[in-house]
């Protein structure tokens, strides 16, 4: 299986990381890029993206 070894559990927990790291980064661009008046639409839309790919309880 592909999380038998450490090294490869190591790795993808950097990867999750480096995925979660994303999340904060979004709302940045999307603050400096949208205007005003659409900036809670792409937050909603961002956040309605990562509630449905988000983690499987």
């Amino acid at each position: 299986m592909i999380g038998d070894s450490g090294t490869n559990r190591i790795g993808f927990r950097i990867l999750q990381g480096a995925g979660g790291a994303v999340f904060p980064l979004s709302f940045s661009i999307i603050k400096d890029e949208f205007p005003p008046e659409q900036v809670g639409i792409a937050v909603g839309a961002v956040s309605a993206v990562f509630a449905v790919g988000g983690p499987r309880a």
